[in-house]
């Protein structure tokens, strides 16, 4: 736990159960990384690739990654990690806030009926409502 993984090549790494509690993982590449049952509570993931990465039953604190794909024209990954201090989509060359997306897929593709933006735009709906009713169910707890 808490190691510096700061831009870390950790590419199709198998980290199965591994103690990354408090871990520098921003900037790292975990690209197709089996990352089950890890814990990334506190996790700094800002920046970092998890293209294709395996997070079932990961431990993830009050953070939430969401990972759809391939998708859009490139077909690849599209990621968000929302948390207190996360708010991140990542998807090919573009990383941004998930407002910072929404706005890049409005103006790349404004035509309401091109397959793309459609694609992506039904993705950030669901992105939201996603999280709204994540915040909504904390108020419940």
């Amino acid at each position: 736990g808490g190691a510096d993984l700061r831009r870390a090549t950790l590419y199709g790494a198998n980290l199965y159960g591994a103690d990354l509690y408090g871990a520098d993982l921003g900037g790292a590449n975990l690209l197709r990384a089996d990352l089950r049952r890890a814990d990334l509570c506190g996790a700094d993931l800002r920046s970092s690739n998890l293209g294709g990465a395996d997070l079932r039953r990961a431990t993830l604190g009050n953070n939430r990654i969401l990972q759809i794909g391939p998708i859009g024209s490139r077909r690849d990954h599209l990621i968000l990690k929302a948390g207190p201090e996360l708010d991140e989509v990542s998807t090919g060359c573009f990383t941004g806030t998930l407002r910072e997306f929404e706005l890049a897929v409005n103006q790349t593709y404004p035509d309401p009926d091109n397959q793309w933006g459609e694609e992506y735009r039904l993705v950030i709906a669901m992105f939201k409502a996603l999280l709204a009713r994540r915040g909504a169910d904390a108020h419940h707890t």
